[in-house]
């Protein structure tokens, strides 16, 4: 636990409250250490030493131990979830709850906090580490993102060459030298091959279908035997 150093006798008071203080645990960025993917448990270290000043007064920094069984927050609404790889090493956010979150994590919606076998000889725990839930993702300055986008939102790999780009009036798939861009009402499509296979049909409608600079629908061949003439468009 931190020690605050305070020298005057007139400030008893202001010690005893920063002891006090100093015993609340509010948020703490944090190393994840294991990942349970069933469970969407997380295990995690704080990333940020407590110091300690013995009686002797000498500093010390001490490694806090590792938290578990930490509920993972994510985006999420009725129906619809966005979900992330959680891997061990990366950095997050350890939010320390008010009041012990036992019973909320278990069945949700409205709870007592946890008051164990006998309510009456319970202190309630407030702001404990035992009651931490992990926020993925922390930028710090040596892993900062290349090509951070400023005017949309993205969902991307680290070398930006496979990602979703949403815009305020377009949406864009990347992946290598492949892109799907949709702008304006229109659909751009970029790719060394493009497969298309439909079990029963494929069907295109438009008034107007291009290819290659020909208009597919009307264009003529010439030099081609098609019953009594020698010209023929598609049928």
């Amino acid at each position: 636990m931190d020690n605050r150093i305070i020298t005057t006798e007139e400030q008893v008071f202001d010690i005893r409250f920063w002891q006090k203080v100093l015993r609340l645990n509010t948020s703490i960025p944090a190393i994840v250490d294991d990942f349970d993917a069933a469970t969407q448990r997380v295990s995690a270290i704080p990333a940020i030493r407590a110091k300690y000043v013995t009686p002797q007064n000498e500093v010390k920094y001490i490694d806090y131990p590792k938290i578990t069984n930490i509920p993972l927050a994510i985006t999420k609404c009725p129906g619809l979830k966005i979900t992330y790889p959680i891997k061990k090493g990366q950095n997050c956010t350890l939010i320390f709850s008010q009041r012990s979150i036992d019973n909320f994590i278990i069945a949700g919606g409205i709870q007592n906090p946890f008051d164990g076998p006998d309510p009456t000889k319970t202190q309630i725990r407030c702001m404990d580490m035992t009651d931490a839930m992990c926020f993925p993702g922390i930028i710090t300055s040596n892993e900062t993102i290349t090509d951070y986008s400023t005017d949309a939102i993205e969902i991307r790999s680290a070398d930006n060459t496979t990602k979703v780009s949403v815009k305020e009036n377009s949406l864009k798939f990347l992946q290598g030298n492949a892109s799907i861009e949709m702008e304006e009402g229109n659909i751009t499509m970029t790719a060394g091959t493009i497969n298309i296979t439909g079990t029963t049909a494929v069907n295109i409608t438009s008034p107007a279908s291009v290819i290659d600079g020909k208009e597919f629908l009307t264009h003529q061949h010439s030099g081609v035997s098609s019953g009594g003439s020698n010209t023929g468009g598609v049928a």
